[in-house]
C-alpha cells in the first residue's frame, strides 16, 4: 500500500478507493472499468502470487482441485519416482503441493483462454494480454518455464515439510489479506500463513522477507488482534537458498509506524492529485486505460 502511494497518489486511490463495489455488475461503468484493471498482474508478479496461494491452501488444507495435468501438455509437476527418492516418505505432502500449485496456474490459464477472466473482475488477467495483446500461446509458454523454476525451487528448500511440521492447533487462522485498524484507516498485509511457536508468532513469506511497512502491519494485527507482544513475533522467508528469520526492533516498529502515519496524511490530500500528472507516472501502470494523464 505505501509503496503504492509513493509511486503514483492517483494509483493509489484508484485501486483502494475508486475501484470499490466494482466486483457488483450492477456498479457503474467507471467503477466495473477500475476493478478489472485493479486486477490487472504483470507477468513478472505472477511467480508471487502463485506461491502465496500455494503455501495458503496447502498449509490450511484447502482441498485439491481436480488432476489439471491434461489441460497443460505433461504439466510441470515433479515425477513421483523423483520425489520419492528425494524426499522419501513425504513424499505425499511434496506431491501434493506441486499439485496445488499447478492447480492455481491451470486454473488462471483456463480462465484466460475460454474468456471468463475477462468477464469476471474478480480473477488474474495479465497486463501484457490486456493492454500489449500478446499471443496467448507464446505467453503461456514462457511464463510456464519461469513456474518450473519456481516450483523446482520451493521443494529443494523443504517449505512442504517445514508447513507440515506445523502441528494443526497452532496454526492461525486469519483473513486474506489481513487487516488491522490504525488512525483510522484500514491497514493490510498479506503473509502466506501464520503459526505460534514456543510462545512466538511467526509469519511466513514465501517470496521473501516483507518490507517494514508490511512486517509492522503484521505486528500491529499480533498486538490488537493476536494479542501477542511485538518482540515474539518473527517473519520467516527464503532467502540465499534457506529459510531465515528476522524480528523487527523497537527502532524498526518505531520508524514504521511514523512512515505510515505520515503517508496516512498524505492519503488525505486528495485534491492536489488530481490536478496534475505524479511525478513518479509509469507508462506501464495498470490504471492507463482509465487515467486522463495517459
Amino acid at each position: 500500500m505505501a509503496r503504492r502511494l509513493e509511486r503514483c497518489p492517483l494509483e493509489y486511490w484508484f485501486f483502494y478507493h475508486l475501484s470499490c463495489g466494482g466486483a457488483d455488475p450492477g456498479a457503474d461503468k467507471n467503477t466495473r472499468l477500475l476493478h478489472r484493471l485493479k486486477n490487472l498482474t504483470f507477468a513478472r508478479n505472477y511467480p508471487a502470487v502463485i506461491k502465496n496461494s500455494t503455501v495458503r491452501k496447502f498449509f490450511y488444507h484447502a482441498n485439491i482441485p481436480e488432476e489439471p495435468a491434461t489441460a497443460t501438455g505433461n504439466g510441470f509437476i515433479p515425477e513421483e519416482e523423483y520425489l520419492e527418492m528425494r524426499y522419501g516418505k513425504m513424499v505425499s505432502g511434496v506431491k501434493k503441493f506441486a499439485r496445488i500449485f499447478q492447480s492455481e496456474y491451470f486454473f488462471c490459464k483456463r480462465d484466460i483462454l475460454n474468456g471468463d477472466a475477462w468477464e469476471d473482475h474478480g480473477k488474474i488477467l495479465f497486463y501484457e494480454l490486456y493492454y500489449r495483446k500478446e499471443p496467448p500461446i507464446s505467453f503461456f509458454a514462457g511464463l510456464e518455464e519461469k513456474l518450473k523454476s519456481e516450483l523446482n525451487n520451493l521443494i529443494a528448500l523443504e517449505i512442504p515439510q517445514l508447513l507440515n511440521s506445523v502441528p494443526f492447533h497452532d496454526r492461525i487462522i486469519m483473513n486474506h489479506p489481513l487487516e488491522v485498524e490504525h488512525l483510522g484507516k484500514i491497514l493490510r498485509a498479506a503473509p502466506a500463513a501464520a503459526w505460534r511457536e514456543a510462545e512466538k508468532t511467526i509469519y511466513f513469506f514465501p517470496s521473501g522477507m516483507p518490507s517494514d511497512e508490511t512486517a509492522v502491519v503484521c505486528c500491529l494485527y499480533a498486538v490488537y488482534i493476536l494479542r501477542q507482544r511485538p518482540d515474539r513475533v518473527e517473519f520467516a522467508a527464503p532467502q540465499d537458498g534457506r529459510i531465515i528469520r528476522r524480528r523487527m526492533t523497537d527502532i524498526d516498529i518505531s520508524n514504521s509506524v511514523s512512515k505510515i502515519n505520515r503517508d496516512i496524511d498524505r492519503m488525505l490530500e486528495t485534491v492536489k492529485f488530481f490536478r496534475k500528472k505524479p511525478e513518479n507516472c509509469e507508462k506501464e501502470c495498470i490504471f492507463k486505460e482509465f487515467c486522463v494523464f495517459f
